[in-house]
Formats: C-alpha cells, sequence, structure tokens
C-alpha cells in the first residue's frame, strides 16, 4: 500500500524529469501541513502546497516539507511554524533528526538507538520534555533544512 508520500512531486520546472545541470535547476517539493513536535500523533496530511528549491542547495532524492507544529524540537532551530525539509528515506544514523512513525502517529525527534535494549529512543530538544521509548518504529525521512521566516 502506498502512503501519500510515495507520490512527492520531485521535478525541474514542471516536467516529468530531473535536469539538475544548471544553477538555476529547481526542484518542485510539496508542503504538506503540521508534524507533531511533541508526542506522537496522526500526521495532518493536507497539501498545503509547494515550493521551488534549486536543486543545487539540496541535490539528489526525493524530499517533502513539513510544517512543524509544538516546541519540543526548539534547541535544534525548529520552531513552531518552520518549514523542515525531509528526504525521504527509511533509515537514520544515530543522532540525525527524524519524521518517526509508530503506528499511525508521527513526530520530528532527535533518534537514538539502544542495540542492547533493543530499543529507540526518540528525543525532543526541549528540556520541558521527555524521552519517547519504542520497541519498534518507522523512518519516514530525515531532517535536512530549515526554512523560517525571520
Amino acid at each position: 500500500m502506498k502512503n501519500k508520500f510515495d507520490t512527492v512531486i520531485h521535478h525541474d520546472n514542471y516536467s516529468d524529469e530531473i535536469k539538475p545541470h544548471g544553477a538555476t535547476e529547481r526542484i518542485c517539493v510539496n508542503i504538506y501541513t503540521k508534524i507533531s513536535c511533541g508526542q506522537l500523533r496522526f500526521l495532518d496530511d493536507d497539501l498545503e502546497g509547494y515550493v521551488e528549491i534549486p536543486y543545487s542547495m539540496i541535490g539528489p532524492g526525493e524530499f517533502f516539507i513539513l510544517r512543524a507544529s509544538g516546541d519540543s524540537m526548539i534547541n535544534a532551530g525548529i520552531f513552531d511554524g518552520d518549514l523542515v525539509l525531509i528526504k525521504k528515506q527509511n533509515y537514520a544514523d544515530e543522532g540525525q533528526i527524524v519524521v518517526a512513525i509508530n503506528d499511525d502517529d508521527v513526530t520530528l525527534k532527535r533518534i537514538h538507538f539502544d542495540k542492547k535494549g533493543k530499543k529507540y529512543y526518540l528525543s525532543p530538544e526541549n528540556d520541558d520534555y521527555t524521552d519517547i521509548v519504542l520497541d519498534e518504529v518507522k523512518i519516514l525521512g530525515v531532517a535536512v533544512s530549515v526554512v523560517k521566516k525571520i
């Protein structure tokens, strides 16, 4: 079964091909509304729009953008309303900020592994919150950039 992120628009100048040969080449990336930066919760999957990003800024891969909701990632510089650019992949390295899924609940957190205890820790970047500890987690993508208003 496909999920909504299997259909991410990833093209150049509204064509079906990516042509990353020049500095002006752009990729159209979908923006989805509100990923929780707090406790796990269902992802509001409404498509909010899209943004064009120069290929030279992100490189190869499939991407999507989620609007952050909440304050649990503020020490990582991710605030409520920020746009978080996510590289779609189903794995992550220790300490990366990820979009994590457990059942149908989704959150944005820093991931840590306890190989001995076979646990996953989804850690907030705000001292007011505690880790979410899970036996199993699915990675939807890894955060690569934050777009914010100043």
